[in-house]
């Protein structure tokens, strides 16, 4: 699968860099963030795939790097009238400037525009960083919080007039999250394509993420698409999130194995 750019042009980086502070980044020091992480059972829309746990036995029907690598916070990350808000407030940003963008990411481009360009949607993603996205990374990783980092967000638009879908990738991130903007009922197909190693994308698990909920994975050690909408339109909040861990530190070793919550 193709490495999806972060960004596209040298202009595009260089401004989604220096747009990359005005996202919740945890005090330097925090250490582990704890939250309910999904311990049910999950259906997926594809063929083979059924059901999943993130907790507990998993589950040996589904690609393993779905079993290792990704799984839902339990509890939405938007409110729907959030939701709505961030919609309303990105198609009003695409009226005012000739139409959303096309090509702010290089190899695997979406149609989108940048969270922060967006005053709402960045006050509600913040909030969602910081109460549940980052915890939820922690405690499913065990990253420390404070070593978390969003270097680009973006709300994406699936339509029939527009693109439909996102060729089969992977990410640059360390992690990669998915937020539903509407729900799955008002349109028809979408979802996430996630492969496994020599799978096609026929044969992929399709993960749909509804309203409000987050969709959290290792972006690029798994090979992920959008699936073809046939009807409607789909919004999502896409996120590229980095680990600023030191690797020479073994946090087994640090003050004596005690971890911190």
């Amino acid at each position: 699968a193709e490495a999806a750019r972060v960004t596209g042009s040298p202009h595009e980086e260089l401004e989604t860099l220096m747009a990359s502070h005005r996202y919740y980044r945890a005090e330097k020091g925090s250490r582990k963030g704890e939250i309910a992480l999904w311990n049910g059972t999950k259906n997926f829309a594809s063929s083979g795939c059924c059901d999943w746990a993130v907790e507990g036995e998993e589950d040996p029907r589904l690609p393993r790097n779905v079993r290792w690598g990704a799984f839902f916070v339990q509890e939405p990350v938007l409110s729907r009238p959030e939701c709505a808000a961030i919609i309303e407030e990105a198609e009003g940003h695409a009226a005012e400037r000739q139409g959303w963008s096309t090509k702010r990411h290089y190899s695997v481009p979406t149609t989108d525009i940048p969270a922060h360009a967006l005053p709402g949607c960045l006050s509600a993603l913040n909030r969602a960083l910081e109460r549940s996205i980052f915890p939820a990374i922690s405690s499913r990783f065990g990253e420390d919080v404070s070593d978390l980092q969003v270097h680009d967000a973006f709300v994406i638009k699936y339509s029939m007039d527009g693109q439909k879908f996102l060729p089969i990738h992977t990410d640059q991130s360390h992690y990669s999250a998915t937020i539903g903007l509407n729900s799955t009922g008002e349109y028809e197909g979408g979802g996430i394509v996630v492969l496994e190693e020599g799978e096609e994308e026929e044969e992929g698990c399709v993960v749909k993420v509804n309203e409000g909920e987050a969709f959290i994975f290792r972006g690029g050690e798994m090979s992920h698409g959008g699936r073809n909408i046939r009807s409607g339109v789909r919004y999502i909040i896409a996120l590229f999130i980095f680990s600023h861990r030191d690797p020479d530190v073994d946090e087994d070793d640090e003050e004596g194995g005690q971890e911190e919550v």
